[in-house]
């Protein structure tokens, strides 16, 4: 009978290591998030979507491909007034007023909206910060991706690899 094409796995998939180039989170619709709690604090310079890879792209859907999406770094609480600091450059607030029971009291601020392009020839794309916001240095514990759309599917998006970049020090 063998396996099905697709094989939806865990919102955790996305920061884990390729099993196979199919194996994805299969989001239900064309909007929602996926938050990532960090191993450690870091001033979030990049992030890399990376989706099937070329091999497979004849047996999939590119519709279900992420778009448009934003990207969200949690603001510390270590006594420093960052909302201050961050109003200047950038929205603060909440992405998602009813996300995860872990991250749902963390206060955040917009790090960039950016387009993944479904048709590139590369599937691994890396998106950097804008340099206004790094050079704020504020150390995020945890990002929020948003996903606003996708490449045309109403029934899901498939989400394959986040990879996070920063700055520790």
């Amino acid at each position: 009978m063998g396996r099905p094409l697709y094989t939806s796995l865990p919102p955790e998939t996305v920061i884990g290591y390729y099993n196979d180039g199919l194996d994805c989170w299969m989001m239900d619709g064309n909007r929602g998030q996926i938050a990532i709690a960090l191993s450690s604090p870091i001033t979030v310079s990049s992030i890399t979507i990376e989706h099937v890879p070329l091999f497979y792209r004849p047996f999939v859907d590119l519709a279900q491909s992420i778009r448009n999406f934003e990207v969200w770094g949690s603001i510390p609480h270590d006594g420093k007034n960052y909302i201050d600091i961050v109003k200047n450059v950038t929205l603060v607030g909440d992405p998602s007023p009813t996300s995860g029971k872990v991250l749902h009291k963390e206060r955040y601020f917009l790090l960039g909206t950016f387009e993944y392009s479904a048709y590139a020839e590369s599937t691994s794309q890396k998106f950097r910060i804008p340099d206004d916001v790094v050079i704020l240095y504020i150390k995020s514990g945890s990002i929020i991706i948003r996903i606003l759309d996708n490449w045309g599917s109403q029934v899901c998006t498939a989400v394959y690899r986040i990879r996070v970049f920063g700055i520790e020090s």
